[in-house]
């Protein structure tokens, strides 16, 4: 059995795990799914990852970095490590989706203190 074929087998079960006790749409559960989307992709598999990464909702990924920005930001500050990590995965999460350019936007904030919205 490759790597991949075991990656796979491990997140399909983490998947079946995660789903019955978090949930379909949590985090964790989403970030299993695009995991699986991604050993797809590593794979050649395009069509496969494809419904993997649909599956893992970024809409309702970046609703949640938004909502951890935004509370992070609140408490900790802008140039908090935890902040700038959410900016991080946000800006990755948005170039993934070929949004580059809202990528670009929200990486400037780090560098300039913007207080704009994130998702504009």
């Amino acid at each position: 059995m490759g790597q991949h074929d075991k990656a796979l087998e491990y997140f399909q079960r983490a998947l079946v795990g995660r789903e019955k006790a978090l949930g379909t749409e949590h985090p964790d559960t989403l970030t299993t799914v695009h995991n699986i989307g991604r050993v797809f992709k590593d794979m050649g598999q395009h069509d496969k990852a494809l419904e993997y990464y649909q599956r893992a909702l970024y809409d309702k990924a970046l609703e949640y970095y938004q909502r951890a920005l935004v509370g992070r930001q609140k408490v900790l500050g802008l140039d908090h490590p935890d902040t700038l990590v959410t900016i991080n995965y946000m800006a990755t999460l948005l170039d993934e989706i070929r949004h580059s350019d809202q990528a670009q936007k929200l990486r400037e904030r780090t560098s300039h203190g913007s207080s704009t919205n994130a998702r504009e």
